[in-house]
């Protein structure tokens, strides 16, 4: 993967990033398939890539969709910041703090801040 940036001098770098699990640059996902798997492990499974249907209520006739929905996660340093929408009866959008821990991650939950309707 190679990031292409601009500097304060209006050159441009490049930076090739072999591997973004690993790579000591910021990186952001926007697909669940992309996460370390240690990082799956610490969510709510399964976890559905954004846009795509997801269960809104807790209420299901046959088959219910996942519980949940990616919104976008990042990497900064060793620390993955992921958010995601979670449905069902507590129906919110969730912010996930994973740290490393001996043996993977330790993970916070927090609720995001919900977004303002726009004024008529």
């Amino acid at each position: 993967m190679a990031w292409i940036g601009i500097t304060g001098h209006g050159a441009i770098a490049l930076a090739t990033v072999a591997n973004p699990a690993t790579s000591p640059a910021p990186v952001t996902i926007v697909h669940v398939a992309e996460l370390p798997k240690g990082v799956q492990a610490k969510l709510p499974h399964p976890m559905v890539d954004p846009g795509q249907p997801f269960q809104v209520s807790d209420v299901c006739a046959g088959d219910c969709l996942p519980f949940a929905r990616l919104i976008a996660a990042r990497r900064d340093g060793a620390t993955w910041i992921v958010d995601y929408e979670r449905g069902g009866i507590a129906r919110g959008r969730i912010r996930a703090t994973l740290e490393p821990a001996p043996g993977g991650y330790t993970v916070r939950h927090a609720p995001l801040p919900k977004v303002p309707k726009p004024a008529p």
